[in-house]
């Protein structure tokens, strides 16, 4: 990352300058992107305070902070985006329709928003009974697979 194109805001304070370390990371496989940023000690982020990491103006990451931890010299704090609430909560029911159909059905009984979604025209019936999560039933239904795990 060159010098002047990163930028790191809490709770709205550009704290750039402050940054030691950058760990952007996350992948398909994961629900969930992460952010841990590590700084000097007289910075005090807590938990449960909003982080942006931009790139070239290009905003990479939103997301909250969930671990602060503290040695002598420096502060380190991980953050997760919204995905994390996909990885963790978990879903039991039946869900039939296109995987768009079952994503914003599954989101919407937990309150999350969805904003574009790819779209596919196979119908699919993914059953949970209280072992899979938000992401997995998501995952379930873009591979197009009916869940006959129960029959």
């Amino acid at each position: 990352m060159g010098a002047g194109l990163t930028k790191i805001i809490i709770d709205g304070y550009d704290v750039s300058d402050y940054a030691e370390t950058i760990e952007w990371s996350g992948s398909m496989d994961s629900a969930a992107r992460s952010l841990r940023v590590v700084f000097p000690r007289e910075l005090k982020p807590e938990c449960g305070d909003e982080i942006k990491f931009y790139e070239d103006k290009r905003l990479l990451f939103k997301g909250k902070i969930l671990y602060v931890d503290l040695d002598r010299e420096r502060v380190s704090v991980e953050a997760y985006d919204k995905g994390i609430y996909l990885a963790n909560n978990y879903v039991w029911g039946e869900y039939s329709g296109t995987a768009a159909q079952i994503t914003k059905k599954v989101c919407a009984s937990f309150g999350l928003k969805v904003g574009k979604l790819a779209s596919t025209t196979k119908k699919v019936k993914v059953t949970s009974t209280g072992d899979m999560s938000i992401f997995a039933v998501i995952e379930e239904a873009y591979e197009g697979k009916t869940s006959n795990r129960f029959k």
